[in-house]
């Protein structure tokens, strides 16, 4: 037999303990009792003492022959109505106004009675031990602010991570991530923070994968955008950042990423991709670019051996024309140099191009680098934003520490890049760098990072904002134990078979935000907005809140497409009709020196004096 609790709000020491209750009867007598004591004070202080209307006798008097007239007796005697009337009319106003003050008054005080007995006599099956606070909508931005009070003074406003809400400005540097699936609303919420940070100048890198930033904010003074297939595009000179072999092994690890599961070809074609950058840069010193590197790479066999034996020996014998390894390692390597191509075609050898790595440092009026992405241009975007990024963290982690220096790096969509982040989050903190990244999903970093890295990661975000995530997966449990567990004490009811009740108090640890609620959060739209959940560390506080969508005009901006664009061309289709020019009988097998012969473009630039 079930038996259903229900609470008795007129003796509460019949109810369990274990269902929520108050004494309706206690409510009542504090606040009457109250009212009448308060009533006849303040009336006495007013009317007897500071009026010296009446005297006590002859209030006694009213008020009884007023109650006999009620019930029906002494109607001739005089009673309050009829001493009123007697009153002339300066009286009667004073005593109005007296006895408005003095109801006001009672009434005041007998609500605040009745509060006094609801809080005393209410009862809860629950004691909150330990944990963070759940609040709502305003009360949750009343909280926040309040525990954010101190580092208002001490460092001042910082970004807006809610239109109500500010982070303080030292609280910046401990980062800020958005999770949630697609459509949740993530770039809803950075894009406020990113308007932010161009308008007040502070110096930034925004990965644009869906392009939304290039929109909102590419006709901004302080903007510059890195696109190749865009004429409005900035020009990179890599040979003004390459001067060395350190910067070197840099630029082909950023664009030949190591293969964890056989990285002996990864790592050759690296050693050789350096030894490329190596000669160029001891003949040509600066005045070398992706023209010019393209041509090297496009060289024949035996002739970038040669080059290559003038700078760093150990490229050279990895590049030999008799050995199918060696074939096997350039093949490796030309498949990922494809983008080198590309921006050759696109910027030549970027003369009076800008050095990344100065603007890292200068402090001119561009601001704000956006690295926009384009899916018809994928693996150049991909590799042109993870080599910008390489360069521009060890760049800034090559200064000193500064604790006024700022840095962002507003990264939406993050899994798509091959970036170290965990790493440079881990190091760049005292160089001023500031972290904002979107992802849908931290088990998508798997395949670039280990579990322990993802944990450091997650570590070392102070600002945690969630919004709607998927079933699928253990992703939902670990974000909703990342938002915090509150520790409770509850009573336990138990019962016997005659329905005799007994209670015992039961230590338990309930989570502040459960996984169905991550998970039953709304659709953002125009009307209900974006709504999550947010933690920042150190308040113990977990609010949810509703972001209204971030409605920014898309000013129109240059977005012609770049002259090699049009009359260029880095289709697949192209190499393949190359690879079948070159290989005579195509019928024939292809061998590897064939192969070899087909990815060189442009043979007219062997020469060894290049």
């Amino acid at each position: 037999m079930t038996n259903k609790l229900k609470a008795n709000y007129f003796d509460s020491s019949k109810s369990a303990p274990s269902v929520t209750t108050y004494s309706i009867p206690l409510i009542l007598l504090s606040s009457i009792f109250t009212l009448i004591l308060t009533f006849t004070s303040v009336f006495y202080l007013i009317v007897v003492k500071y009026t010296e209307a009446l005297d006590v006798g002859e209030i006694l008097q009213l008020t009884f022959y007023s109650l006999m007239h009620l019930l029906g007796f002494f109607q001739d005697e005089l009673n309050w109505l009829d001493w009123f009337y007697l009153l002339d009319n300066d009286k009667q106003r004073e005593f109005i106004i007296a006895t408005s003050i003095v109801s006001f008054l009672s009434l005041l005080a007998s609500f605040i009675a009745g509060k006094w007995a609801y809080k005393k006599s209410y009862q809860s099956s629950e004691r909150k031990i330990s944990g963070a606070s759940r609040y709502e909508s305003k009360e949750a931005i009343n909280k926040l602010s309040k525990a954010l009070k101190e580092d208002y003074k001490f460092a001042g406003s910082g970004l807006p991570i809610h239109p109500q809400l500010n982070l303080s400005k030292n609280r910046e540097s401990q980062n800020i991530l958005v999770l949630g699936q697609i459509g949740a609303g993530k770039t809803q919420i950075i894009a406020p923070i990113v308007k932010d940070i161009i308008d007040r100048k502070a110096k930034s890198v925004v990965f644009d994968y869906k392009g939304d930033f290039t929109e909102w904010f590419a006709s901004y003074e302080q903007v510059m955008i890195i696109a190749p297939w865009l004429k409005s595009s900035i020009v990179w000179s890599i040979g003004k950042d390459i001067k060395d072999k350190h910067s070197a092994l840099l630029f082909a690890t950023s664009v030949i990423p190591k293969n964890q599961k056989d990285p002996m070809w990864s790592n050759a074609g690296q050693i050789i991709l350096t030894g490329c950058c190596l000669f160029l840069i001891k003949k040509h010193g600066e005045n070398w670019g992706w023209k010019k590197l393209s041509v090297l790479l496009n060289s024949p066999t035996d002739i970038l051996k040669a080059k290559l034996q003038q700078v760093l020996p150990e490229a050279a014998n990895l590049v030999d024309p008799n050995s199918k390894t060696s074939q096997s390692i350039l093949l490796t390597m030309y498949s990922y140099v494809r983008p080198i191509h590309d921006l050759a075609l696109a910027w030549g050898d970027a003369k009076g191009g800008i050095s990344l790595k100065s603007w890292v440092k200068d402090k001119g009026n561009k601001t704000t680098l956006i690295i926009n992405q384009n899916q018809q241009y994928e693996q150049l975007s991909k590799s042109l934003a993870e080599l910008v990024l390489n360069l521009i963290s060890h760049e800034l982690l090559s200064l000193s520490d500064s604790n006024k220096r700022e840095f962002y790096f507003c990264l939406d969509e993050t899994a798509h890049l091959n970036f170290d982040i965990a790493k440079t989050v881990s190091v760049a903190r005292s160089k001023g760098a500031r972290f904002i990244v979107g992802i849908q999903d931290l088990g998508l970093l798997s395949k670039q990072y280990t579990q322990e890295e993802i944990n450091a990661f997650s570590s070392m975000i102070g600002t945690l904002i969630v919004l709607r995530v998927g079933a699928v997966g253990d992703s939902i449990t670990k974000l909703s134990k990342a938002l915090g567990e509150q520790q409770f004490e509850r009573l336990n009811p138990s019962f016997d078979k005659e329905g005799k009740s007994t209670f015992s108090w039961q230590r338990l640890s309930l989570p502040v935000v459960a996984e169905t609620e991550l998970l039953n959060l709304p659709q953002a739209n125009k009307k209900n907005g974006v709504t999550g959940f947010i933690s920042i560390a150190g308040t113990n506080i977990v609010g949810k809140l509703t972001w209204p969508l971030t409605i920014l005009p898309k000013v129109k901006f240059d977005n012609q497409p770049a002259k090699w664009v049009i009359s260029g061309s880095t289709d697949p289709k192209a190499e393949k009709a190359s690879l079948s020019k070159s290989n005579k009988a195509r019928n024939k097998k292809v061998n590897l020196s064939e192969l070899d012969d087909a990815f060189a473009d442009d043979k007219q630039g062997g020469d060894t004096n290049d």
